[in-house]
């Protein structure tokens, strides 16, 4: 087994998938290295203690040569790449880092990478913390362990808030998966005020899932609408402190089951956006997915499904969550 001083872990895309690669370092054959992440920008509050740095998908001409003189001054005598533009293999390639790893998907991964990882991961045949621990182990000549642990946030509840006292619903999502239909979240949104409060959370980009969603549920005291207050800090203490997190295949739902706190994530059958691959990883982490034998793989093919709209079919009612 090879030793590395300093390793350098890049992940560039969602939330979610930041949240299932992070735990990687925590490999036992890297405990006398040293890990560095490179992030996206937004995201440093998840990362917590590890040292890292923020980069956007873009750079300059002048950006992108500044950042190849930084890898080379850090002197990281291995790479590992989970998801990048294409550049960064560039960029590692240029820095001459001695073991550039990443998986064999695109045409620069085969040009700037030499331990390139075949993975097959649209084939869904493992967790995506599993093909994540997996390119790293294979990656690296790491031995493979029996168990791959999820990743661990710490967050302390709000402190005007009593904990376990309220529920946090977050309705919006990226797009890359099926959702629930915005009736059933106002339906759900609608019974769960009746009896406890309910935190309403979201982000800029959730603005098609959320405005409707505000037009059409009653206004009650015990609804309370987030989308677009809360930094990274505050949505993990308003998460931690929460009763139950109810979710979409979304960052949030993993940001929640990572805090240890219970959740209920509501996934598509379509195989590549299963609970199997993308679900959350926690001690109190529960899925919901419509039990169908969906004939879709990449996508829902819609009214020519014999089950559609089978997401209606996803059943969450205040008992499962109170």
């Amino acid at each position: 087994m090879k030793k590395y001083k300093k390793l350098l872990l890049v992940r560039l895309d969602r939330m979610g998938d930041l949240v299932l690669t992070l735990p990687v370092d925590s490999h036992p054959d890297l405990k006398d290295t040293e890990c560095f992440w490179i992030i996206p920008v937004g995201l440093d509050f998840i990362v917590q203690n590890r040292p890292f740095r923020t980069i956007t998908k873009k750079l300059s001409f002048f950006d992108f040569f500044r950042f190849v003189k930084w890898l080379r001054q850090e002197n990281f005598s291995a790479s590992v790449v989970f998801h990048a533009p294409w550049w960064m293999s560039l960029a590692l390639f240029l820095a001459r880092i001695p073991w550039r790893v990443g998986p064999l998907s695109q045409w620069h991964s085969f040009l700037f990478f030499n331990k390139g990882i075949r993975q097959k991961r649209s084939e869904c045949q493992y967790h995506e913390l599993d093909y994540n621990y997996l390119l790293l182990e294979q990656g690296l000549d790491l031995q493979k362990l029996p168990q791959h642990l999820p990743l661990e946030l710490h967050a302390e509840p709000p402190e005007n808030l009593s904990p376990r006292s309220y529920v946090v619903v977050h309705p919006g999502m990226g797009g890359s998966a099926r959702n629930w239909p915005l009736a059933y979240y106002k339906n759900l949104i609608e019974s769960l005020s009746e009896s406890t409060s309910v935190f309403v959370t979201g982000t800029n980009m959730d603005r098609e899932w959320l405005e409707p969603l505000k037009k059409n549920t009653k206004v009650n005291e015990n609804i309370k609408w987030l989308d677009g207050q809360l930094s990274g800090t505050d949505l993990l203490r308003l998460l931690k402190g929460a009763k139950t997190v109810v979710a979409p295949s979304t960052g949030v739902l993993h940001l929640a089951a990572a805090l240890g706190v219970h959740t209920i994530g509501i996934f598509s059958p379509i195989t590549v956006q299963k609970p199997d691959r993308w679900g959350p990883k926690g001690p109190r982490a529960l899925t919901i997915a419509p039990a169908v034998d969906c004939p879709g793989y990449f996508k829902c093919i819609g009214e020519k499904c014999p089950h559609y709209d089978c997401m209606e079919k996803i059943d969450i009612g205040p008992e499962m969550i109170l």
